[in-house]
């Protein structure tokens, strides 16, 4: 049978219109169950960077205030000889340009962030040594915010009526363990976090009779964990610049509580059960290897100033950004998107101490093939005895 099908020509025309059916379904299918891609997508993956980068900045103060900016070997408050407890505020100002998710096509926006962080911090220093060195314990609570903002590029552009945004906002709480020992120190975080995130897409909902602005809101779940190893070396005496050189390994998950896109300005798609189920997922490795250059100067009335500055590259493994959705049918959606992985920084700043106070400030720069990310940092602290 089938080979008179085939030798008619029927069975050609019977495959072209299963095969025209099918694939029309599934575009339907694609277009109708990942109608917020267009801005759930970057939107995932700013917000898990965006923590992720709070979070390091934190580790990074807490070294370079407690180690590169420590009192010299022998002095009253060097080693294990006193407890301490240190309560400070940290923050941080970042915003960044990003070209578009890949795999690249007419849907893959560009879109740019603005983020901002602030946390209460505390470290006790535990007395005694252990294992030769001095170790202290830390923990921090605070927030962190970012907006995200839909922009055109080559090949997906946004027309005048259409735009897209987000904004998740997250609280964050996390515990450090910081040892330190003749100039080789370690550090390990956990951190967990709670946030909402909220989505108003304005894209690729349309249909003959207009366009729909949808809305939709949901809460977020994730953790992060940091290991980070370093050594500081004298480049010239005791009072000379000095050379910090650290690697680190991190990984971040962050998942969204599944939510319906619900289909409510086409009179064909009811409000009833005319949407579908969605699932963000986003979760990556980084290992990040800096050098660091400063020199601790001594100034007028007992004050010592700190400038330094840093390059690092970061590389990213076992990336995942995924949309997964389920159609009222039970049919499963999974969408995979990726971004370049490798990283180049420069960060640049100063530090001024003076008695148990300390301010501190810099800006830094990170970017990849897709991404370009300009920050800032403040910090103030208290040494309380």
């Amino acid at each position: 049978m089938v080979g008179i099908l085939r030798k008619s020509g029927a069975f050609r025309l019977i495959w072209s219109v299963l095969s025209f059916s099918l694939a029309t379904a599934f575009v339907f299918l694609s277009t109708d169950v990942l109608a917020q891609s267009s801005v759930g997508v970057p939107a995932n993956a700013a917000t898990g960077r965006s923590l992720t980068d709070a979070v390091d900045q934190v580790g990074k103060e807490l070294i370079d205030r407690e180690v590169l900016g420590a009192a010299p070997a022998g002095s009253p408050t060097a080693g294990g000889a006193a407890i301490g407890i240190s309560a400070f505020p940290t923050g941080r100002l970042r915003t960044s340009d990003h070209d578009g998710r890949r795999p690249r096509d007419a849907t893959s926006f560009a879109y740019e962030t603005n983020e901002g962080s602030a946390f209460a911090n505390v470290v006790v220093a535990v007395p005694g040594t252990m294992l030769g060195g001095q170790l202290k314990l830390a923990g921090f609570v605070g927030s962190n915010l970012l907006s995200l903002d839909l922009k055109s590029n080559a090949l997906a552009v946004l027309d005048p009526a259409q735009f897209a945004k987000a904004d998740n906002s997250a609280t964050l709480a996390g515990a450090t363990a910081l040892w330190a020992s003749g100039g080789f120190y370690a550090l390990a975080s956990i951190v967990g976090m709670w946030g909402e995130t909220k989505l108003v897409d304005g894209v690729d909902d349309c249909y003959p009779g207009g366009c729909n602005v949808n809305r939709y809101k949901f809460d977020t779940t994730g953790f992060i964990g940091t290991v980070t190893a370093g050594k500081v070396f004298d480049l010239a005496g005791a009072s000379g610049p000095k050379l910090d050189v650290r690697g680190s390994i991190g990984h971040t998950r962050n998942t969204a509580d599944p939510f319906v896109n619900i289909n409510n300005g086409d009179p064909a798609k009811p409000h009833d059960g005319g949407g579908h189920i969605q699932n963000y997922k986003f979760s990556t490795w980084n290992g990040t290897a800096a050098a660091t250059l400063f020199a601790n100067l001594s100034m007028p009335n007992d004050a010592m100033l700190r400038p330094y500055i840093q390059g690092s590259m970061r590389q990213e493994w076992q990336y995942r950004n995924v949309i997964e959705a389920t159609s009222p049918e039970g049919i499963l959606t999974r969408t995979v998107y990726d971004q370049r992985h490798l990283y180049g920084g420069v960060d640049v700043g100063l530090t001024y101490t003076q008695g148990k106070m300390t301010l501190g400030s810099s800006v830094y720069f990170e970017g990849s093939g897709d991404e370009r990310s300009i920050g800032a940092r403040l910090r103030a602290s208290w040494q309380l005895n």
